[in-house]
């Protein structure tokens, strides 16, 4: 399994905690870079799809987000 499939299984609150970076920061970014986030439960993948987005772009809006 890549790094990124790893990424996307995880969900914003598992991912804050890896990049240091409270939960709530992430999904603010994510919402400002265009996608739904109901819960910080949610799995990037999760969110990507309900936002009609791929996963490649949440990845991408990632990498902005988590700096």
């Amino acid at each position: 399994m890549s790094a990124a499939q790893l990424l996307l299984r995880g969900s914003v609150a598992e991912i804050a905690a890896l990049v240091d970076a409270p939960a709530d920061q992430i999904a603010d970014g994510l919402v400002r870079a265009g996608f739904t986030v109901d819960t910080e439960d949610e799995t990037l993948s999760a969110i990507a799809e309900a936002s009609g987005r791929d996963e490649a772009a949440i990845l991408a809006a990632l990498v902005s987000v988590a700096r």
